[in-house]
């Protein structure tokens, strides 16, 4: 304001050829950064109205820019690399293939030799991932989302102690797993040891089970991203040639959910947090009593068999409708044709005791006419009562 004061009245004055122009670089759009803080949101309008012309890069633009300053190629570069793509497209592709996404994860000859080692795509997830990490709680405000933190990531890809892929045979892949050696100091504290207890639970940084926990921490952040089995295999593929490793990604998500690490929720996998580790310990702990099991299973038979197709019988062109009990206790409304008797014993050690109870009950003459079943209460379903 004070520029635009003093440099009218040189102007006016003759003192100046011309007024003084200010000219205001950032990482990302003003708005975002404001929406991310959360404070001084008043302030905006009256800043923004400081300056008549307002230009903002689309983050499009970032992957032009990061993909020119650290990873372009030398000329004698470009036809192995397209030579490279030409052999393997098909199979590249597949395994890069990311599924229930708008993401786009197509691999094109030309953006394969622009971005290499980065698979294309996986320059926009990066600038997701870094978007992600600057909300979470606690995190760095001016930490960036843009083209100077992915150049400085795509810098330190190459030459890191922990990646090294300046050094590795061309045909190496970038992988959610080496992104997460490069930002982790940007995590917080309390994922940060998440990660540390897998580590130490599963031998090293490098097995597949801490690769897979690596992607799934970092995958939390970028909206619209699935953490399904499939694209964390996708995310995975550390060279040109190999096919997603999803049995080896099944087989650890598996062994991280029994060791309570993971859970899988409607959009995929995530990492658990503490409050999710205490209420799991908390649910097992939990006992109901004997009237209150049974008034859970007789609840869920009831949802059961309120189904359409399960609510009647038909036979000969003739509907017959049943009428439902658990343990003697009547289930369905109204009267039915059919009695169906649904019994439950305890555990296995009792099942054939009961089974030959029943048998009695079902020949005498007021049973003849009922149909009666009767299952054993397993593990499984004591778990989910």
């Amino acid at each position: 304001e004070q520029f635009g004061k003093v440099s009218k009245n040189r102007l006016k004055a003759k003192k100046a050829i011309a007024p003084v122009w200010v000219a205001v670089t950032s990482q990302e759009k003003l708005d975002e950064v404001v929406a991310a803080i959360d404070s001084k949101r008043v302030e905006l309008a009256k800043l923004q109205d400081r300056f008549k012309y307002r230009i903002d890069l689309a983050p499009s633009d970032i992957r032009e820019v990061a993909t020119r300053r650290v990873l372009a190629k030398k000329d004698d570069a470009v036809p192995l690399l397209e030579k490279i793509y030409n052999e393997s497209q098909g199979q590249l592709n597949l395994a890069l293939q990311l599924e229930r996404t708008a993401k786009r994860c197509e691999v094109k000859k030309d953006d394969f030799v622009q971005c290499y080692p980065y698979p294309p795509h996986f320059v926009e997830i990066s600038i997701d991932i870094m978007s992600g990490i600057r909300l979470q709680p606690g995190a760095d405000r001016h930490l960036g989302g843009s083209n100077r933190t992915i150049i400085k990531q795509a810098h330190e890809m190459l030459v890191n102690e922990r990646t090294k892929l300046a050094e590795k045979p061309v045909g190496t892949l970038v992988t959610i797993d080496k992104i997460f050696d490069i930002v982790e100091g940007n995590l917080s504290t309390e994922k940060r040891k998440d990660l540390a207890d897998i580590f130490g639970q599963f031998g090293n940084e490098q097995s597949m089970a801490s690769r897979v926990a690596k992607a799934v921490c970092l995958l939390e952040f970028p909206k619209d991203f699935p953490k399904t089995e499939a694209n964390i295999a996708a995310c995975l593929v550390d060279e040109i040639g190999k096919q997603a490793p999803l049995a080896d990604v099944r087989d650890a998500l598996k062994s991280l959910q029994e060791a309570k690490f993971v859970r899988e929720t409607e959009e995929g996998w995530k990492l658990q947090t503490a409050q999710e580790k205490n209420w799991d310990t908390e649910r097992r702990s939990l006992e109901p009593r004997p009237r209150d099991r049974n008034e859970l299973l007789r609840s869920a038979l009831g949802v059961i068999f309120n189904e359409p197709g399960l609510k009647s019988y038909r036979f000969q062109k003739k509907t017959f409708n049943l009428e439902l009990s658990f343990n003697g206790s009547r289930i369905s409304e109204g009267s039915g044709q059919v009695p169906f008797s649904i019994n439950a014993s305890e555990d296995g050690d009792s099942f054939d005791e009961r089974l030959e109870e029943i048998r009695n009950l079902s020949r005498s003459e007021d049973h003849k006419n009922n149909i009666d079943f009767l299952f054993s209460l397993n593990p499984e379903i004591a778990d989910l009562v």
